[in-house]
């Protein structure tokens, strides 16, 4: 499933899936040779998160938007809550068979692991990652070695239960945007201080003198972004991120952007995708395989 171009990005989708999906694999999304990176290259990194939500749209939606990149040969990664894979296993690891990677995105929406004890926060990750990671010796169980946080909430505490879990990156960041703890994500995916994982965070670009994140719903709930506006800066965000040479990381959500009944995102979505694929030197990757990239770049 990865289309290579000489170009490459990064897909992260995390979705909400439904029953009848096929299994029929085509990429391994977890292997890597970090030895392919190509300095000349533009990766991409699509998110799109599965979560649960009322009503049926955020199933639709999701189906909508994976089918979209598959059927463009577009490799990404999902980014699943706990209670999105304890309603639709057996999707999850469709999921995962047809190419997309997987990743853990807390255990339910909305959730503060920032407000939490360690304990606690241990406890509500250590159950959520069982729940996504599936079942192997049942037949739906795939590997799970990328984290983003809820809302962004994350601690000192949460990146030490991170190292304890041994993932190999943290996607809870936005390039440009100190974090709580003082640290300043830059557009590389690099290894964290003193953690054994790596950083990849969400490319913003400015809008009115304000980092703006490449993200559906931050953009139309908090920025009351128009889908002109939308896809203005999504143009912006892909010509800036090829003349840096950066990468570039941009997160969706099924239940929004693939709910075109609903909401009116839909139309600029695939209007970026067309421009991304008219680009040269241009390949498509998960959130995991950017990192091992970059770490083959090192």
């Amino acid at each position: 499933m990865l289309k290579s171009r000489n170009v490459a990005w990064v897909v992260s989708v995390g979705i909400s899936l439904v029953s009848g999906w096929g299994c029929s694999t085509v990429l391994d999304p977890n292997t890597t040779d970090p030895n392919q990176f190509d300095p000349s290259a533009f990766y991409v990194n699509i998110q799109v998160d599965a979560e649960l939500q009322e009503g049926e749209g955020y199933l639709t939606g999701l189906k909508r938007m994976t089918d979209e990149l598959e059927s463009r040969g577009i490799n990404a990664t999902i980014y699943v809550s706990a209670d999105f894979a304890s309603a639709h296993a057996a999707e999850v690891h469709g999921l995962y068979g047809k190419g997309f990677e997987i990743a853990l995105h807390g255990y339910s929406t909305g959730e503060q692991l920032a407000t939490m004890t360690y304990d606690d926060q241990k406890d509500v990750l250590c159950r959520a990652l069982a729940a996504v990671k599936g079942c192997a010796a049942c037949g739906v169980g795939q590997p799970v070695v990328g984290f983003r946080p809820q809302y962004f909430s994350q601690n000192a505490d949460t990146c030490k239960i991170l190292d304890e879990l041994e993932f190999e990156y943290n996607s809870g960041y936005k390039v440009g945007v100190q974090d709580a703890d003082g640290f300043t994500p830059q557009a590389d995916p690099v290894p964290a201080d003193g953690r054994s994982f790596n950083v990849l965070a969400i490319t913003t670009t400015s809008h009115e003198e304000e980092l703006i994140y490449l993200c559906d719903i931050s953009c139309a709930m908090a920025h009351q972004f128009t889908p002109e506006q939308f896809g203005e800066l999504l143009s912006a965000a892909v010509q800036e991120c090829r003349q840096n040479g950066r990468p570039l990381v941009a997160l969706f959500h099924g239940w929004y952007t693939g709910d075109s009944d609903t909401y009116d995102y839909w139309t600029k979505f695939t209007a970026f995708l067309d421009e991304l694929e008219a680009l040269e030197n241009i390949s498509f990757v998960t959130s995991r395989q950017l990192v091992d990239l970059y770490e083959g770049d090192d």
